[in-house]
């Protein structure tokens, strides 16, 4: 009923001006748009996800990369084969083309099998992703996905802790020991003219150029957003404003669970073709106290960025904070890329301080090196002082249902990530590790580390020496069996290690369609 209640609201005359849905924000197409807009030497702006894809000239050629337009398939279905093995195989489940207005409907699958040494561990998801395009300059996404899992010992565990299945929001208990879950995401994007976008919808957003963001990443549960997308050649400004929940009910009936509300600002500009450099606002409002629900600010809707920040400080009532970022293409193969992150100055006294709340990234990638086709390599090096993200009141925490808005480990940590992909045709591997280790803050991990609890200006704990050290591995093989809704058939292989837990060794097979990142590596 959503998408023909688009249909009857935007049907009006139009000017062409392209496609204004957007490129998914999964790794794999990251990679193949990197490397698409690297080989082309333009003024691309890349660095804030998902891109509209109207914004990248050429856009019709990242999608023949992502979706093999015209490649010799693996599954070749000739015009008298069955109906069934056509739409199972190499076409969409329905697809309408009339003049300007296009229309698909697929279907979304993850069934997944597995086993660890605790027994069998299932997931099984069904779902429906609806896409269309209006006229040239609206288009529209709508789907659902139910999922009922058994999982692993240590996702089971995170569930129990913070009511919710990583990225996927609130559970309920299923039969002995799995857990139910459904949600549903979508948007309406409209572009005036080419140099504005204006989408409206539920969903995630992710900044950066690397595997994780430490400024705002598609780690937690979708949320509502209005995103206003402006490009004049090489300024793009972007400002995306949000309304979060938590799975934390008041004590109150009245206003049942933690509300706040998000204004972020993204300037990006590009020195040249190969050098993009961006400045990130955030700031975290508390809408929501033990007498009220959904009180917005004036100055919430303040659409320039830096104003607050200038006119407050990083010490503003309303949790803020401010990043840098930057990417260098140092050859048409290699990227440099990172991010800063401040959450505060430095906040000293004799009794102990909260100083030094920061964090950066540094990471390479290498596209297609010595013109490997398909071949993408990824190192990234990610640290987060303690404290980072911590709010002054609980109700402004950096986080969206019951998880962190940027690393899923919140603060107070080293990170290595090295991960690689290759493809070649239909077949793709991915090997990626992931290895963490918790600073030592010289206070009780909880407090440093947890970025939901209020930080008050000054602590004073005894030198207590806490570490933690988790590494994850994680190998997966497949098939695309139909290119058209990236259906794969996959195996894998996870092993995750911690010095507080036991080793997780997990074996799966799975159906799936791969529409969003999923971060189990925590």
């Amino acid at each position: 009923m959503r998408f023909i209640a688009l249909l009857i609201l935007f049907q009006f005359p139009i000017i062409f001006f392209g496609q204004q849905n957007s490129f998914l924000i999964t790794t794999s197409d990251k990679f193949l748009i990197d490397s698409y807009t690297q080989k082309n030497d333009g003024f691309f702006h890349t660095s804030f996800k998902p891109i509209v894809k109207s914004t990248i000239e050429g856009y019709a050629q990242i999608d023949k990369l992502i979706y093999q337009t015209g490649s010799d398939s693996a599954f070749i279905v000739r015009k008298n084969h069955p109906w069934i093995w056509k739409k199972l195989l190499v076409e969409s489940l329905v697809e309408i083309k009339k003049e300007k207005f296009n229309l698909r409907i697929d279907p979304l699958l993850n069934v997944e099998y597995g086993k660890d040494s605790l027994g069998r561990m299932t997931v099984n998801s069904r779902g429906i992703v609806i896409n269309g395009d209006l006229n040239e300059k609206f288009s529209f996404t709508s789907g659902i996905l139910e999922t009922q899992a058994f999982p692993e010992k240590y996702i089971s565990e995170y569930i129990r802790s913070n009511g919710v299945a990583p990225g996927q929001g609130r559970v309920k208990n299923f039969k002995d020991n799995g857990y139910d879950y459904s949600y549903s995401f979508g948007n309406i994007s409209y572009s005036p003219s080419k140099h504005f976008n204006f989408q409206l919808g539920h969903g995630k957003q992710f900044l950066g150029d690397g595997y994780r963001s430490l400024l705002l990443s598609d780690v937690p549960f979708n949320y509502p957003y209005l995103r206003v997308t402006t490009t004049f050649k090489r300024f793009q400004y972007i400002n995306l404003w949000t309304a979060f929940q938590e799975v934390k009910p008041y004590d109150t009936r009245t206003l049942v669970y933690q509300r706040k509300h998000g204004s972020f600002s993204y300037l990006s500009y590009l020195l040249n073709k190969k050098i993009e450099l961006g400045l990130f606002e955030a700031i975290m409002f508390q809408s929501t106290d033990s007498n009220s629900n959904n009180v917005l600010p004036i100055d919430f809707a303040i659409p320039f960025i830096g104003v607050r920040t200038m006119q407050y400080g990083l010490r503003y009532k309303h949790n803020a904070l401010i990043g840098f970022t930057a990417k260098v293409n140092i050859l048409k193969q290699v990227t440099l890329y990172g991010q800063f992150v401040l959450d505060d100055l430095n906040r000293k006294s004799d009794k102990g301080s909260l100083h030094k709340r920061n964090g950066y990234q540094i990471g390479l990638k290498f596209l297609e090196p010595l013109k490997i086709k398909n071949l993408f390599v990824l190192a990234e090096y990610n640290s987060v002082n303690p404290y980072t993200y911590g709010p002054s009141v609980t109700n402004q925490s950096y986080t969206a249902f019951n998880e962190p808005l940027a690393h899923p480990l919140g603060a107070n940590f080293n990170e290595i990530v090295v991960l690689g992909r290759y493809g070649y045709k239909d077949l793709f591997c991915q090997v990626k590790l992931t290895y963490v280790k918790t600073l030592n803050a010289g206070v009780p991990l909880y407090y440093s580390s947890n970025i939901f609890v209020s930080t008050p200006e000054y602590l004073f704990f005894p030198q207590i020496p806490m570490s933690k050290s988790i590494m994850n591995l994680n190998f997966e093989a497949g098939i695309t069996i139909n290119q058209k809704n990236r259906l794969q058939l996959i195996v894998g292989f996870h092993k995750r290690s911690s010095s507080f837990d036991s080793i997780t060794t997990y074996y799966y097979f799975a159906i799936r369609t791969p529409i969003s990142n999923l971060y189990h590596d925590f």
